[in-house]
């Protein structure tokens, strides 16, 4: 029985690598980025080209997973252990200090690595912050006007990142998508430099035209994001065909879009593969009600 709700993913980023469709050229980069010591990543593009779906297959990579290696040719030549943090902007984090204080209060990120005096801190300062946000009334539209950046933080994440190398290993890759919902980025990049010889990477997910529109103050981290800044541009006609290849595999073929409706939807979507689910979602649903088989571009 094949399911029609789930063949597209118009409303979530793509995690698996064999739902995955094109970004070959993105992912390399990615992969030598990941490689350098000291540099870290920045993915930028416009809204809805598939930047949350890249970074979770730059997820995948860092976890060092088989299949997703395999796609990018790297399998025989890299091996990568890193200990994943993933965090979205787009939950509430408005200000640099907030979106620190995430990632040490989270037990899917660094808690687990805090000493018993450190976790109990970054309680009482996350209650803090994100108090002082509501009795200023802050709305997700409006610049926080937070307390300024607590300095004992930094040292928190520090000491946190430390202890996650000594303990498993594994130097940590932070990625931050939506990156572009913070408000408030004073001292992020001043903190990535602080962060410069720790063992840890970065990387920022957001949109933008450039690197200098998503990340305020790059300059003083031009080195470090130099060899991982990757532009992530609409998708070419073949990558788009693609996401049709892998939606009839899904399907085995029980369901089919014409060649006519595949070129309709990818003139539509003008190379962005959200639009592509979200039209491939709504036609195939179409189709089923009414008991075609094929998708034509009527």
């Amino acid at each position: 029985m094949i399911d029609i709700n789930n063949v597209f993913s118009p409303g979530s980023a793509i995690e698996s690598i064999q739902e995955f469709a094109g970004r070959q050229v993105e992912l390399m980069k990615a992969v030598s980025a990941l490689r350098l010591k000291g540099a870290s990543l920045v993915l930028y593009g416009y809204r809805g080209v598939g930047k949350s779906s890249l970074a979770q297959q730059i997820s995948a990579i860092a976890k060092n997973d088989p299949l997703t290696l395999e796609r990018v040719n790297a399998k025989q030549n890299v091996a990568f252990d890193f200990n994943v943090v993933f965090i979205s902007a787009a939950f509430g984090i408005k200000t640099t200090e907030i979106a620190i204080l995430s990632l040490l209060s989270d037990d899917a990120g660094l808690r687990p690595y805090l000493t018993q005096s450190a976790s109990e801190r970054v309680d009482k300062f996350h209650f803090g912050v994100k108090s002082s946000l509501i009795n200023a009334g802050a709305s997700s539209d409006t610049k926080s006007t937070a307390q300024s950046f607590n300095p004992q933080i930094p040292a928190i994440f520090k000491n946190a990142v430390n202890n996650a190398f000594q303990k498993t290993g594994k130097v940590c890759l932070i990625i931050i998508d939506e990156f572009d919902k913070i408000a408030d980025q004073t001292g992020f990049a001043e903190f990535m430099k602080y962060c410069e010889n720790l063992p840890v990477k970065f990387c920022i997910v957001g949109i933008s035209d450039d690197v200098s529109e998503l990340l305020r103050d790059h300059s003083s981290i031009a080195r470090q994001i130099r060899d991982g800044s990757i532009y992530v541009p609409p998708m070419t006609k073949p990558e788009q065909l693609q996401i049709f290849e892998k939606a009839h595999e899904k399907m085995s073929c029980a369901y089919t879009f014409s060649d006519p409706a595949m070129d309709f939807i990818c003139q539509c979507s003008q190379g962005h593969p959200y639009i592509i689910h979200k039209l491939g979602f709504e036609s195939l649903k179409e189709a089923a009600a009414q008991e075609s088989r094929v998708v034509t571009e009527k």
